[in-house]
């Protein structure tokens, strides 16, 4: 049951997904989560209304290892989690886009809604969903516990750099 509950979560990719996943990939091998050229992205500056948060946060691990890696979510099968983002907006809405690949081909998770801050911290409010997660952005490094596998508990744990 959970299985299929996870996989309504999942759009397969159709037509250009290698096409995109070339675009939004940007090459290199580097496992480090600050990414290419460690300089950790910088915070973009005051971006208003989010206070200051708002902007493109490109995922580069899970929790301490860089991405592509694989992800055993038990009952729902092992993901290799190959790229993604989250986009918090001034107006308080964000998006998350994750592709990955399962057993059966290339997937793409998406979600979005609404969001608040509490200085740093983060709490995202799914639309798609109809969940609730949690992170921190501090310095241009965020951070998305998430629900990946629906049982209620956060199973990955995002990095992204802005």
């Amino acid at each position: 049951m959970q299985w299929s509950a996870w996989r309504r979560r999942m759009y397969v990719l159709v037509g250009g997904a290698a096409l995109i996943l070339a675009a939004a990939c940007g090459g290199g091998g580097d496992k480090n989560p600050t990414g290419p050229g460690g300089n950790g992205g910088g915070n973009g500056g005051g971006n208003g209304g989010a206070g200051g948060l708002a902007g493109v946060y490109q995922l580069t691990g899970i929790g301490q290892v860089g991405v592509p890696t694989d992800v055993d979510l038990g009952a729902c099968s092992t993901v290799t989690i190959v790229d993604g983002a989250l986009r918090l907006d001034d107006d308080g809405t964000w998006q998350l886009s994750v592709h990955m690949t399962d057993e059966d081909g290339q997937v793409q998770l998406d979600d979005g809604g609404d969001f608040e801050t509490d200085g740093h911290k983060l709490t995202l409010h799914s639309d798609t969903f109809d969940d609730t997660f949690t992170g921190r952005v501090d310095a241009g490094i965020g951070t998305l516990h998430y629900d990946l596998c629906p049982d209620g508990n956060a199973d990955v744990n995002f990095v992204f750099l802005k």
